[in-house]
């Protein structure tokens, strides 16, 4: 009984996250999803924000970006032949991102050439990797939010790879109180 209740409130949930995409756009500028691949899922249901590949070609109106678990690029095949993966070619730091500490590849390129994901983190089995729709309301700010969080993405894996561990590189509120983020070492 208890499980079939658990059940029946995270589908509530998720029923509600995915009705109000208007009210999330109108707060935050756009809808940004997290995708299982192959329907595994891979956050708690109660987040809302736990689609499926299937899902993103259902719902194309109801999301701007996606961060998608993939093991392989032939995994967004499907979104592809709907027409819902952004070129990124167009924009000028994501296209020409090059390097990265990050042990993985900073761009994922289809069979014609066009760049349709940009990977941020590993995973047990591949690489997370964000795509935008090509249907979002304002794709600059898709991309500007993408760019941000690759940025900070990057920073952070500094300090898991000691990059930034030197005693000079680290003030004393990081090595008190932990991994913070000043403005004046950003440059987004």
């Amino acid at each position: 009984m208890r499980n079939t209740f658990i059940n029946l409130w995270s589908n509530v949930l998720l029923v509600c996250f995915k009705s109000v995409h208007a009210q999330i756009r109108s707060v935050e500028g756009i809808v940004r999803v997290r995708c299982s691949v192959n329907g595994r899922k891979l956050f708690s249901p109660s987040d809302g924000r736990d689609w499926t590949l299937q899902d993103l070609i259902r719902n194309p109106s109801e999301w701007d970006v996606a961060e998608i678990a993939i093991s392989d690029i032939s995994e967004l095949a499907s979104l592809d032949e709907a027409g819902l993966l952004f070129d990124f070619s167009s924009d000028p730091y994501l296209s020409s991102r090059n390097t990265t500490n990050m042990p993985i590849p900073t761009s994922l390129y289809s069979e014609d050439g066009r760049l349709i994901a940009i990977p941020f983190a590993i995973w047990d089995e591949g690489n997370w990797v964000m795509v935008v729709n090509p249907m979002a309301v304002d794709i600059p700010l898709a991309l500007d939010y993408i760019a941000y969080y690759i940025k900070s993405q990057e920073w952070g894996y500094d300090f898991i790879l000691g990059v930034k561990t030197r005693e000079k590189d680290v003030p004393e509120e990081i090595r008190k109180y932990g991994i913070c983020m000043y403005k004046d070492e950003i440059d987004w």
